[in-house]
């Protein structure tokens, strides 16, 4: 039996944590570090510009990145997203948790949640369903001295029935206070 995508994102969400901030400690010659600087990991409010390759169509979101542990090495991601089908336009939000690899600094991240999608699926009528969704990405904190950090994304939406959306996008993040980055 093979895994599906969703099982080996969610063995790798699991498993991200682990090691990486040990090891990147460990190659610039510093001791161990849990995230940064102390308190609490500021969230981050973003937005991001996608393609959806099953509908072959744009898409708009924004989220907000909510950190779950001081360090950031967990995270609680409210989104809402936009499909510009020709047209119809299909809307989405949802509730993701994602283990981001270097907590505050950024890293790899993954992650799953539920949300619902609205969008006209069999009938003439538009309909709410329910969705389950997997995401990975990998995110940076603030670059240089600019007061954002950027994201490129994958994320998978499994509502009822047949239709399975998939979107890479690209995002920017804003600290809503300090740099968000740990410095």
């Amino acid at each position: 039996m093979r895994p599906t995508p969703g099982t080996l994102l969610l063995a790798l969400a699991l498993t991200l944590p682990l090691a990486p901030a040990e090891a990147a400690a460990q190659s610039l010659g510093q001791a161990p570090q849990s995230g940064g600087a102390g308190g609490w990991a500021p969230p981050t409010v973003g937005f991001r510009v996608g393609y959806d390759s099953n509908e072959r169509a744009t898409v708009l979101g924004a989220q907000l990145r909510i950190p779950a542990l001081p360090s950031g090495l967990v995270e609680v991601m409210p989104t809402a997203d936009v499909t510009f089908v020709t047209g119809l336009r299909e809307y989405q939000v949802g509730v993701d948790v994602v283990v981001v690899s270097g907590g505050r600094r950024g890293g790899v991240y993954a992650g799953a949640g539920w949300g619902a999608r609205n969008t006209i699926y069999e009938g003439p009528e538009r309909d709410t369903r329910r969705a389950f969704t997997v995401v990975f990405g990998l995110k940076t904190g603030a670059l240089g001295e600019s007061p954002f950090g950027t994201q490129i994304e994958m994320r998978w939406v499994h509502p009822d029935g047949p239709f399975r959306p998939k979107v890479l996008s690209l995002g920017v993040n804003f600290p809503l206070w300090g740099r968000g980055d740990g410095r």
